[in-house]
C-alpha cells in the first residue's frame, strides 16, 4: 500500500512539473520587461519534456506488442501530417531561415566532390598497383578513402541533426551585458510534434525491453540521456566540437554530443529481438508498414532538422533521429529474416507436431487410435496433401487427406504397388523420397484402368516393431519437388516413434492381458481351494491331515474326505495330467461327479467305474486322471479300496517290526476307456496304523543330480515316523522333499493325505468288555 502511495506521489509530482513548465513556456512575456530569458525557457522546456517522457513511459509500459505497434504507426502518421501541414503554412516569422546551416551544407557538398575526385584517383592507383604489385600502398589508399568518406557521411548526418547555436551565444553575451531577451512563444503545433515524438520514444522502450538484459536496458537509458543532455547543451550554448587539420576534413566540425547520440542510436537499433516473436504473415505486413514509416520518417526528420526551434534545443530532432534509426533497423531486420521466416515457421510447426505426437504416445495405448493419429500428424509434419498407413496384415489402411481424393488414391494403389515400395525400402535400409513421381517406376505399378493418381511427390518410411514390419507410412503431395532431404530424415524419425508407440501399446496390452489373466487365475485358485475340504472331519479315534501345494497358480491334484450315509468314511485322491487352469477344470469336473456318485450307496469299484464312464465323455484327448478311492469302516478299521492307475498308497501298521503295505488293486486310469471294469481291494488298518495317500509330485521330485526321490525313500520315512501324528508326518515329508531338491523350483503339484488310527483301544468297546 505504501509503495502504491509513493508511486502516486511521483506521478503527481511529474505531472505538476510538466504543467508548470508548459505554463512558463507558453505564456507570453510580460510587458514590464521582467520576462525569463530564452535559456531559462529552453531549460524548462527540456525538463518538461523529460518528465513528459517519464510519464508516457509509465503509461505505455503495460501495452501489448500489437497495440504498441499500432501506436507507433499512427504516431508517425500524425507527425507526418503535422509536419506536412505546417510546411505548407510555413512563415519566416515563426520559423526563421537558417543561413548558417545552408552554407555548411553547401560546404559539405564541395567536400564530397573533393572526396569523389580523390577516390577516382585512388581507383586508378588500384589498377596500377595490380600490375606493379604495390599491394600495401593500395590497401593504405583504400583505407584513406574509406575513412574520409565515413567522416563526411557522419558530419553530414550530424550537421543535419545539430542546431544553430548562434542564438544561444547571443543570449549569453546579452546576459553578460545585463540585457534580458524576452521569451518567444512556442507554437502549439511545435509542442504537439515534440509530445508525439516523446510518445514514440517511450513506445520504442517497450520494444527494446523485450530483450531485458542489463546491456539493452542501460543502452536505451544512455541513448535517451544523451538526447536530453544534447538538447540541454544546445539550449545553453555549450558546444563540444571536433575539428581536423587534414586537408580533406578542413572546415568540417563534428559535434561530440551529437556524434555520441548517433552511435548510441545505431547500437540501439540492433536490439530487435521482438521481431522473433512475430509470425511470417505479421512480418510481411510490418515490413510494408515499416517501409512506409521510413519514408514518412525521412520527411519528418528533414523538416525538423531544417527548421530547428531554439526553444527546445533540437530535442524533437534528436528524438526523431533515435526513432527513425530504430525503425530503419527494424525494417532491415525483418527484410533479412523474411526468407528464413517460412523455414522457421515450418520448424515451429514440426516442433508442435512432435509435441502432439508425444502427448498422443503417452495418452493412447490403442493401436487404432495410434494409427489414426499417425496419419493425421504425418500430414501436419510434412505439410502434405495425403498421408496413409498401409498395414501388411491386410486390414484396412488408416488414411488422412483433403476431400475425397485420398479414397481414389487408395483405390488405385494395389498390392503390387506396395510391394514396389517395400523393395525400395529394403534396398536403401530406410525410408525414401521421390520428388518426380510421375516419371518413377512406382507410377507404372498403379492401376491404370482407373486412371492415375495426382501424386507428384512422395516420402515413405517403414514401421517396424520387434523386427517385424507392420507396414509403411506414406505422405504425398500433388506438387513436384515438394519434399527435401531434411523432410525424409524427419519422416524416418517420426515413423520410428510411431513404431515405438505401437510396441509400447502392444506391451501395455500384453501386460493388461497378463494382469487380467493373473486376476482370473487367482480367482480360479481361490475357487479351487474352496473345492478342497477346508476342514477335514475328525471321527473319534481317528485323525486326518492333508496338504496340497500346486506348482503353479492352479493345480491338478485333488483330495477329498466324505462321511458316507452308512457311517463309513470315504477318502479319495487324484492327479490330473498336465498343470495349470486346464488341469484345475478337470479336477473340478472330477469333484462334482464323485460327489454325485457317493450319494448312491455304491461299492467302491462300481463308483470308480461309473466315474470313469462319466469323465470319458468330458475329457479331451491325451488327457487322463489317476485316482484312488477308499471306504474305511471306522469301527473295525476295514478298508475297501480301488486304484485307477494311481500311485499305490502306503499302509503302515505301527509296532516293533513296522512294515509298509501298498494298496494297488484296481484298474486303468480314468478317461481312457469308457467300458472298463475295476476290482475292489481290501485292507485293514490296526490301532496305531497310518495310511498315506500321495501324488507323484513327491516321488518324482528330482535332486540337483537328477536323482528321483522315489517310493522306497518315502516308505522308509513312513516306517520311521509311523508313531507320529498325521500333521507331523506331512511336515516331515514336506521338509525332506524340499531339502532333497535343494530348494529348487517345484516342477509338479504335491499332495498328501494321512489317515491315522489311534493306538489306544476304543473307549466304547472297553466299556462293553468291562460290563461282561
Amino acid at each position: 500500500m505504501g509503495r502504491f502511495s509513493l508511486f502516486n506521489k511521483k506521478r503527481f509530482f511529474r505531472a505538476a512539473l510538466i504543467v508548470l513548465a508548459l505554463l512558463i513556456v507558453i505564456l507570453p512575456s510580460s510587458s514590464s520587461g521582467s520576462s525569463l530569458t530564452r535559456i531559462t525557457s529552453g531549460v524548462l522546456m527540456v525538463v518538461a519534456g523529460l518528465f513528459f517522457y517519464l510519464g508516457a513511459s509509465e503509461i505505455l509500459s503495460g501495452l501489448s506488442l500489437s497495440r504498441r505497434l499500432v501506436l507507433c504507426f499512427f504516431s508517425i502518421v500524425l507527425l507526418w501530417g503535422l509536419t506536412g501541414f505546417v510546411g505548407v503554412l510555413d512563415s519566416p516569422e515563426i520559423l526563421p531561415e537558417n543561413s548558417h546551416r545552408a552554407e555548411r551544407v553547401r560546404e559539405l557538398g564541395r567536400k564530397i566532390d573533393n572526396i569523389a575526385e580523390v577516390g577516382s584517383g585512388q581507383v586508378q592507383s588500384f589498377v596500377d598497383s595490380t600490375f606493379t604489385g604495390q599491394t600495401g600502398q593500395f590497401l593504405e589508399t583504400i583505407g584513406g578513402v574509406t575513412g574520409a568518406a565515413a567522416g563526411v557521411l557522419i558530419d553530414a548526418v550530424l550537421t543535419s541533426t545539430s542546431v544553430d547555436t548562434s542564438v544561444g551565444m547571443d543570449t549569453l553575451r546579452g546576459a553578460r551585458d545585463g540585457e534580458e531577451r524576452p521569451v518567444t512563444m512556442i507554437p502549439l503545433f511545435r509542442l504537439a510534434i515534440l509530445a508525439v515524438s516523446l510518445i514514440l520514444l517511450a513506445a520504442v522502450r517497450g520494444f527494446v525491453y523485450i530483450d531485458r538484459t542489463p546491456f539493452t536496458v542501460w543502452l536505451y537509458r544512455i541513448t535517451v540521456g544523451i538526447a536530453f543532455v544534447t538538447s540541454l547543451l544546445h539550449v545553453i550554448g555549450l558546444n563540444f566540437v571536433l575539428t581536423s587539420t587534414d586537408e580533406i576534413f578542413r572546415g568540417i566540425e563534428l559535434d561530440l554530443p551529437s556524434l555520441l547520440l548517433l552511435f548510441s542510436a545505431v547500437g540501439l537499433g540492433f536490439c530487435q529481438r521482438w521481431v522473433q516473436y512475430l509470425s511470417r504473415k505479421m512480418r510481411i505486413f510490418l515490413l510494408l508498414a515499416t517501409f512506409v514509416c521510413v519514408l514518412m520518417g525521412k520527411g519528418i526528420y528533414y523538416y525538423l532538422a531544417g527548421n530547428v526551434f531554439q526553444g527546445t534545443g533540437g530535442l524533437d530532432v534528436s528524438v526523431i533521429l533515435i526513432v527513425a534509426i530504430y525503425i530503419f533497423f527494424a525494417f532491415v531486420t525483418m527484410l533479412l529474416q523474411l526468407p528464413t521466416a517460412r523455414i522457421l515457421e515450418k520448424r515451429y510447426k514440426e516442433l508442435g507436431t512432435l509435441q502432439d505426437l508425444s502427448q498422443t504416445l503417452h495418452s493412447s495405448f490403442e493401436p487404432e487410435q495410434l494409427g489414426a493419429a499417425a496419419v493425421r500428424l504425418g500430414a501436419r509434419l510434412t505439410d502434405s496433401d495425403y498421408c496413409w498407413f498401409h498395414l501388411n496384415d491386410g486390414t484396412d489402411d488408416y488414411s488422412f487427406g483433403k476431400g475425397r481424393e485420398i479414397k481414389r488414391v487408395l483405390e488405385n494403389l494395389e498390392q503390387k504397388w506396395y510391394t514396389g515400395v517395400e523393395r525400395r525400402i529394403d534396398s536403401t535400409g530406410h525410408g525414401f523420397m521421390i520428388n518426380n513421381y510421375r516419371r518413377s517406376s512406382l507410377r507404372k505399378l498403379e492401376n491404370g484402368d482407373r486412371g492415375f493418381t495426382r501424386i507428384a511427390s512422395m516420402v515413405a518410411a517403414p514401421v517396424e516393431v520387434r523386427g517385424e514390419r507392420l507396414g509403411v507410412i506414406i505422405a504425398a503431395s500433388v506438387k513436384q519437388f515438394f519434399f527435401v532431404e531434411y523432410t525424409r530424415g524427419l519422416f524416418d524419425s517420426f515413423t520410428r516413434q510411431i513404431a515405438q508407440a505401437i510396441q509400447s501399446a502392444q506391451l501395455f496390452g500384453e501386460k493388461l492381458q497378463r494382469q487380467t489373466l493373473e486376476r482370473e487365475l487367482e480367482l480360479a485358485r481361490s475357487i479351487q481351494k474352496d473345492l478342497l475340504p477346508g476342514c477335514l472331519p475328525q471321527p473319534p479315534g481317528w485323525e486326518l491331515a492333508a496338504v496340497s501345494i500346486p506348482s503353479r497358480v492352479m493345480g491338478g491334484d485333488y483330495y477329498d474326505v466324505v462321511e458316507l450315509p452308512d457311517g463309513r468314511l470315504a477318502v479319495a485322491i487324484a492327479d490330473v495330467s498336465g498343470k495349470g487352469a486346464a488341469a484345475a477344470m478337470l479336477m473340478a469336473a472330477l469333484q462334482a461327479s464323485l460327489g454325485t456318485l457317493l450319494k448312491e450307496d455304491l461299492s467302491v469299484d462300481i463308483t470308480t467305474s461309473r466315474l470313469n464312464t462319466a469323465l470319458c465323455d468330458r475329457m479331451p484327448d491325451a488327457t487322463f486322471i489317476t485316482f484312488f478311492l477308499a471306504f474305511i469302516d471306522l469301527e473295525t478299521g476295514e478298508i475297501e479300496y480301488c486304484s485307477a492307475g494311481h500311485d499305490p498308497p502306503m499302509l503302515c501298521n505301527y509296532g516293533e517290526n513296522s512294515t509298509v503295505d501298498t494298496l494297488d488293486c484296481g484298474g486303468l486310469i480314468l478317461g481312457i476307456m469308457a467300458e472298463t471294469e475295476y476290482q475292489m481291494g481290501k485292507a485293514h488298518i490296526v490301532p496305531g496304523g497310518r495310511l498315506l495317500l500321495y501324488t507323484d509330485g513327491i516321488t518324482e521330485t528330482m535332486s540337483p543330480s537328477e536323482e528321483p526321490f522315489g517310493v522306497d525313500r518315502l516308505g522308509s520315512i513312513i516306517i520311521r515316523h509311523c508313531g507320529e501324528c498325521g500333521e507331523s508326518i506331512i511336515g516331515t515329508i514336506g521338509n525332506l522333499v524340499e531339502l532333497f531338491r535343494d530348494y529348487g523350483d517345484q516342477e509338479d503339484d504335491v499332495t498328501a493325505l494321512v489317515v491315522s488310527r489311534d493306538s489306544r483301544e476304543d473307549p466304547a468297546k472297553t466299556g462293553d468288555s468291562s460290563d461282561h
